[in-house]
């Protein structure tokens, strides 16, 4: 996730410190199946992280992230005891990329952190309460693969497309298997639906086949897991129209008086 933040003069502050908007800080964090918590945990470790290594002098700052299951957001709050106005900024990501912004409801430029009387900005009122710190502007979401894909770039459609990795392509996708299970846990799919693709190859003499997820043509990785797949290939033979005598007689007939060609009928 992209950040940067500022301190000095009035909130928001607007003389960049750590980093700018043409210059953000990437937070980035273990690899892992995280929860909305542990992901908070994760993200405040890895920014302090970067705060302790490369901007000794700036104050640690002081969160209070708290994450609402009715409304499925994150508040975002900055406490301060010094005075000195402080702002944090967190830049959205691009959903088809995923992001950590994205996973955590950010789906604009989002600003908090105190004012020089110490006290956390902004202010909202909702519902007639006065509540401080920003909130996401979305629900989390820290799942954004909804499928596994396995797709085949040797195995050639002409029915089929593509809409959601790339607009408008003719499709390499063999199956879509939902994931309908948590994390740590094994995928399994059995089509029962018999459902199958069209393809146009002349012959097969070499098949390859590879996973992405919901978002992209970007192969996934397993870490080291292996996985197994059956692939069931039906010929269909084409059928042309043969020169019999009833397809004979049928181009002697003029359709519009129902008369015969004599000297075809000869």
């Amino acid at each position: 996730m992209q950040w940067y933040a500022a301190r000095g003069v009035s909130y928001p502050s607007t003389t960049y410190v750590v980093g700018s908007p043409s210059n953000p800080r990437t937070a980035t964090i273990p690899n892992g199946n995280y929860t909305i918590l542990t992901l908070i945990s994760a993200l405040q470790t890895a920014i302090i992280s970067d705060l302790q290594t490369n901007f000794s002098t700036f104050p640690l700052p002081n969160w209070v992230w708290t994450y609402n299951r009715d409304t499925l957001t994150i508040n975002f709050l900055l406490t301060g005891t010094d005075g000195v106005p402080t702002t944090y900024y967190f830049m959205p990501s691009s959903v088809a990329h995923g992001g950590l912004s994205y996973n955590m409801g950010v789906t604009s430029l989002l600003s908090f952190g105190y004012d020089a009387s110490n006290s956390s900005q902004p202010i909202n009122i909702i519902n007639n309460v006065k509540t401080f710190g920003a909130y996401g502007q979305s629900a989390i979401n820290v799942a954004p693969i909804t499928s596994v894909l396995i797709r085949s770039n040797i195995l050639h459609q002409n029915k089929s497309y593509e809409f959601v990795a790339i607009a408008d392509d003719f499709s390499d996708i063999l199956v879509r298997i939902p994931i309908l299970t948590v994390g740590t846990t094994f995928l399994q799919y059995i089509n029962q639906e018999n459902l199958s693709n069209h393809i146009k190859n002349d012959f097969i003499d070499v098949i390859e086949l590879y996973l992405t997820d919901n978002r992209s043509y970007t192969p996934i990785s397993l870490a080291g897991l292996s996985w197994m797949c059956v692939l069931e290939i039906t010929e269909i033979e084409g059928h042309e129209n043969r020169e019999n005598a009833a397809f004979q007689m049928l181009k002697s007939v003029d359709f519009a008086t129902g008369q015969i060609d004599l000297e075809q009928e000869s």
